[in-house]
């Protein structure tokens, strides 16, 4: 509702003549239903003051309903709600993206309106995208081949096709630009459909009916043997330029962060008196939720021998060829770099790691390794930044020794236990004080 004023019109003096200008002009403060507010203070480009009052009560009433102020600002194109989305969402503002999913936001965004106008026939509306419409994208995207394979991988005669996994998550891109442009943009989003009794209403595209369902994510992991073959590899003076690699490796198993946010980590992130550092982290937060982490001791100690510095990036590769001298020479140099998937690619194959990703050999092994070590399953997720534990679970790699090494331990609290209510019960019948059982690592 508007704040107190006057009038919500006035009339404005003409600064020559001081004479009133015909037209009304608005004179109000209107509240959002979000809590910001809008100053009305144009002219209502008419004379009349029934007109210009009703003009300007009507814009009241939609500001304050949350709604757009005219009709054509009510609907928006799948091209603009990208473009927003990319802007205030992956840019938040800034020239360049600031957080470390825009890679795969930006191919998302391209196949959604490449295929979406394919099957439109035309510009997509968000209004316009029906159910009907979701599933037929869904159903192109499988059919087409992934963007990865160039040729057909050895062993197979085609290029395998698009996986559910990867066509789920453009609908759950598409899903979230849907939602905030209904949430925040104020935008009218849902399709009008026609219901039973005949009547015409907007309903939600309810996309989880149309997701596919997902295989269970591989628990593959990395041995001691593996990790030490890689640091060994990556360490030696010839193989210098993948030792950005072993590094990588080893502080993420250490802290289990994402690919983007352990590239991009830079030294202004990283408080050494704290032993801590901050992270935009995954979350459905626009831009990323920034997390607060407590490093371990071993990441403390190691950044510490690296020598802690203001600012700039704390991994860096070494680049042989970085400066060209007068007399023809190469001269190298520690530079920054945004991706490392041929550098990794080379490794693995040269350590005999097998078809692992970089993903599986730090998150799911720093992960599986918490657990092993007597970690519960709530570390682990909280470790890992996981809203829910069951995403956590598929994570872990729980085979039969660590099976059995928690069931000894559930066996021998039980024992101590009974022990404890052994001597409880022979104390209470002799009058003499219990003894405390003894303390057990379980």
């Amino acid at each position: 509702m508007p704040r107190k004023t006057a009038d919500i019109i006035t009339r404005r003096l003409d600064p020559v003549t001081g004479e009133p200008l015909p037209n009304w002009y608005e004179n109000a403060t209107v509240r959002r239903p979000d809590g910001t507010t809008v100053r009305l203070r144009g002219s209502c480009r008419t004379d009349d003051r029934a007109t210009a009052r009703a003009l300007t009560a009507d814009k009241i009433r939609r500001i304050s309903l949350g709604l757009p102020l005219d009709d054509t600002a009510q609907f928006i194109s799948l091209d603009a709600a990208l473009t927003r989305y990319w802007l205030e969402h992956v840019c938040q503002g800034t020239n360049k993206p600031v957080i470390a999913s825009w890679v795969d936001i930006r191919r998302m965004g391209g196949d959604l309106l490449r295929v979406m106008r394919l099957i439109v026939g035309g510009e997509p509306w968000l209004h316009d995208l029906t159910a009907n419409e979701v599933a037929q994208y869904a159903s192109r995207r499988r059919a087409e081949p992934q963007r990865r394979y160039k040729r057909p991988p050895k062993g197979m005669d085609t290029i395998p096709l698009c996986g559910p996994r990867a066509v789920n998550a453009e609908l759950e891109h598409l899903r979230a630009v849907i939602r905030m442009a209904r949430d925040k943009w104020h935008r009218t989003v849902d399709p009008e459909i026609t219901m039973a009794d005949g009547t015409r209403r907007r309903v939600p595209v309810d996309f989880d009916r149309l997701l596919f369902p997902e295989p269970d994510s591989p628990v593959a992991s990395i041995s001691v043997e593996e990790q030490e073959r890689v640091l060994a590899f990556c360490a030696a003076p010839e193989n210098r330029i993948w030792a950005h690699v072993g590094d990588l490796l080893q502080v993420g198993i250490w802290e289990q962060p994402r690919r983007g946010n352990l590239v991009t980590l830079d030294w202004s992130q990283i408080d050494m008196n704290a032993h801590s550092y901050t992270l935009a982290t995954k979350s459905k937060k626009p831009g990323g939720q920034v997390t607060r982490i407590e490093m371990t001791d071993a990441f403390w100690h190691w950044l510490a021998a690296r020598g802690p510095r203001p600012a700039g990036r704390v991994f860096l590769r070494w680049n042989p060829h970085a400066r060209r001298l007068p007399d023809g020479e190469w001269q190298g140099e520690w530079q920054p770099f945004e991706e490392f998937k041929r550098a990794w690619a080379t490794v693995r194959q040269r350590c005999g790691l097998g078809p692992i990703t970089f993903h599986q050999a730090t998150r799911k092994t720093g992960a599986t390794r918490i657990l092993a070590a007597g970690g519960s399953l709530a570390d682990a997720q909280l470790a890992l930044g996981h809203r829910d534990i069951q995403t956590t679970m598929r994570y872990l790699n729980v085979n039969s020794s660590t099976a059995r090494g928690a069931k000894n331990q559930a066996a021998q609290w039980y024992e101590s236990q009974l022990r404890h209510s052994d001597h409880a019960a022979q104390a209470a019948a002799t009058g003499a004080k219990p003894k405390k059982a003894k303390k057990t690592s379980g």
